[in-house]
């Protein structure tokens, strides 16, 4: 195969698909730069302790904010009867697929 047909004239492959290795170059360098950033701007980057306690402690009140808003307890009969439902429906169609094994 010659040297045209390989780029169809229209240059070397490398200079076809330079714009877009240039994108994914500067796209993983700043994702880089977002991974280090909160680490340099801590001053106990190397403290793991006192990072797991804030990540966990920032996860707790997440999680508790979650569980104490009210539309959990007005969304959860609707989610279990949705599931419940799936459940009768799968059986129906499929009554032995997926084979459990039995418990030992």
């Amino acid at each position: 195969m010659s040297a045209s047909t390989t780029t169809n004239g229209n240059g070397s492959p490398t200079d076809r698909f330079q714009p877009w290795l240039d994108f994914w170059t500067q796209s993983i360098e700043h994702s880089m730069e977002g991974r280090d950033a909160p680490l340099k701007s801590m001053p106990t980057a190397g403290d793991l302790h006192a990072l797991r306690r804030r990540w966990l402690g920032t996860l707790a009140q997440s999680m508790d904010g979650q569980l104490r808003s009210p539309s959990l307890p007005e969304g959860m009969p609707s989610s279990m009867e949705a599931v419940t439902e799936i459940k009768k429906r799968w059986r129906r169609r499929w009554p032995t697929w997926p084979a459990m094994p039995p418990r030992s």
